[in-house]
């Protein structure tokens, strides 16, 4: 019996302890869901020659400047010819993780940043958006939602 209880106490402050790593996640979707609703927290990052935004900070927690940096090809049509991307290159490992989508942003909310991709499939609609955190570990989706019409 003895034995079980610290079984269950175990799995408990693990279940804790992943809620609490992403605990800004429900609200940063449910602020996504609504309409313009992350759009005051993107990250505003003057373009380089290239057409590139970049900002340095420490994702991963080791001292050193991590890389975010994408590039959005400002077309005006509703489905744009290029794709745009967001990289993310941690110093720690020295890896990269990347998402591409027809439009995205990068947002920085309660400390931590996030994408907020976003794409439709005809000029009517539907549309779909996908939430990722960026993280010491790379970029993890946290959520995603669409609708059918291109109103929200």
């Amino acid at each position: 019996m003895g034995a079980a209880r610290i079984i269950c106490h175990t799995v408990l402050l693990a279940i804790s302890a992943n809620s609490a790593v992403f605990a800004a996640s429900p609200s940063v979707c449910e602020l996504a869901k609504k309409r313009g609703g992350l759009t005051a927290y993107a990250v505003d990052a003057t373009p380089n020659q290239n057409g590139d935004r970049e900002i340095a900070d420490d994702i991963d927690g080791d001292g050193s400047k991590d890389k975010i940096s994408w590039f959005n090809p400002g077309s005006g049509s509703i489905i744009p010819a290029d794709n745009s991307t967001v990289t993310l290159t941690l110093s720690s490992s020295g890896e990269s993780f990347t998402v591409e989508e027809q439009r995205l942003y990068v947002v920085k909310y309660q400390s931590k940043y996030f994408v907020v991709a976003g794409r439709v499939e005809s000029e009517r609609g539907p549309w779909h958006s996908d939430v990722y955190a960026i993280t010491g570990k790379g970029m993890q989706k946290i959520c995603s939602f669409g609708g059918k019409g291109l109103g929200r």
